[in-house]
């Protein structure tokens, strides 16, 4: 028969580190305006027991999984940490305690300026004290043009027809990605592009302001 100290010993070693472990059950991201709780599709762990919540979806046969449109909460608060959007695909996982948001763009960064996903920015998230600490960053080890690929891009801007199309903004994007790659002249070629080819409107305005606010965000890091 099992002695019975050892028994009640045992018992409450089992209760202290159950008490110690975080309860996936409590964490739930914000409630909706229908006031449900919902459960989050993903739940990070820090050593020191707190949690953040990933509520949102992950985006269909990505592999390794991203994200977008979707919220980081501290399992605990009502408070969210930040709001991606449906215009944002992110990589999160886990680094020495640490937890990285990678924000991917699809960029014509390739060989033979062939769009590939690249990390743009990454975002650290982790617990000094009760409170999260946050660093962002730009990637500036992005890959970046040769001096043949620039001249290319120089030329073939130079070589455009003056009008609005998908092809176009193909050739603004190749400007970009010149112009963090060191060039003054594919920067005011980039920066002209917005008047230089006819307006440019809705889906094409919008990316063109958001590779504007990409360059910027360089030029600060």
């Amino acid at each position: 028969m099992p002695d019975l100290n050892l028994v009640l010993m045992w018992l409450w070693v089992c209760a202290l580190l159950l008490a110690g472990a975080p309860d996936k059950k409590t964490c739930y991201c914000p409630e909706t305006e229908l006031g449900t709780p919902v459960q989050p599709e993903q739940v990070f762990t820090f050593a020191s027991g707190r949690q953040i919540a990933l509520c949102g979806s992950r985006n269909a046969d990505s592999q390794p999984a991203t994200y977008s449109e979707f919220i980081l909460s501290v399992c605990g608060q009502k408070d969210v940490l930040g709001f991606w959007s449906a215009l944002q695909e992110c990589r999160l996982r886990m680094v020495k305690d640490t937890l990285l948001i990678e924000e991917l763009k699809y960029l014509p960064t390739g060989i033979g300026f062939r769009y590939t996903k690249s990390v743009w920015t990454t975002e650290k998230i982790s617990f000094g004290g009760e409170e999260p600490e946050r660093q962002k960053t730009v990637n500036r080890g992005i890959r970046k043009y040769t001096t043949p690929e620039i001249t290319e891009v120089l030329q073939q801007y130079d070589a455009a027809p003056k009008e609005v199309d998908d092809n176009t903004m193909t050739l603004i994007n190749r400007l970009f990605v010149a112009a963090i790659s060191g060039s003054a002249k594919a920067r005011e070629y980039f920066k002209a592009s917005a008047t230089h080819f006819g307006v440019l409107d809705g889906a094409y305005a919008e990316e063109y302001n958001e590779l504007k606010t990409m360059l910027e965000a360089w030029d600060k890091s």
